[in-house]
């Protein structure tokens, strides 16, 4: 579990952030749950928030393969996001796979549904999926941790239409399972359909955390 905070007088804006993770592993397959959201406050303007929670499992074939499922649920007021709902499958192999570090890619399919701000109505999507993500491992004291992922998802159901997530983190011990971490995404979404004129955002955040 993470908590950060930061607040700028001279432009008067605050970012209040949450984030938390489990992982349950075994030979044949894992489990994992991750989540977070990020507040940002400016003064005489609205507050805008960003959620997302991801719940996932993996399972491990022969000779490095695996396949992936996918249930999602994200929330964006920069993009113009009141809620998508994902769900999805894929296939995937680690071109990578030693104690220290991990590279894989990954490819399948999602269906998502979305409500956008000012909308009567949501909106179902077909998306491929086409993904990589590289992390490496240091156990000596103190513990680093470094993850980056990169995921695209071409629409089938809108022509044109082309989003990405990327993210990034790196973590690093500060006392027995006290950590600070140090996190960039960057969300893009070619549709301008929500009404706003941002195509993308974005975010450096730093946060204390704790590990158990």
């Amino acid at each position: 579990m993470s908590f950060g905070y930061s607040f700028t007088k001279a432009s008067e804006v605050g970012q209040l952030t949450f984030g938390f993770g489990a992982t349950h592993k075994t030979e044949i397959r894992s489990l994992s749950v991750d989540g977070g959201t990020i507040t940002t406050t400016k003064e005489a303007e609205r507050d805008t928030q960003r959620s997302f929670l991801d719940l996932g499992m993996r399972r491990f074939r022969s000779n490095r393969w695996f396949t992936g499922y996918k249930l999602g649920f994200e929330s964006n007021d920069e993009l113009g996001l009141q809620l998508r709902t994902s769900l999805g499958a894929g296939v995937g192999r680690f071109l990578v796979q030693t104690s220290s570090s991990e590279l894989a890619l990954i490819g399948g399919v999602v269906v998502t549904n979305e409500e956008l701000a000012g909308a009567v109505s949501s909106q179902d999507n077909v998306e491929g999926m086409v993904g990589v993500r590289y992390a490496k491992f240091h156990f000596d004291d103190p513990k680093v941790d470094l993850t980056m992922e990169f995921t695209a998802y071409p629409s089938f159901s809108e022509s044109g239409r082309v989003r990405a997530q990327f993210d990034a983190k790196i973590r690093r011990e500060l006392f027995h399972d006290l950590f600070w971490d140090i996190t960039y995404y960057n969300t893009y979404d070619s549709d301008s359909s929500s009404g706003t004129d941002a195509t993308s955002d974005y975010a450096v955040v730093t946060s204390l955390g704790w590990t158990f």
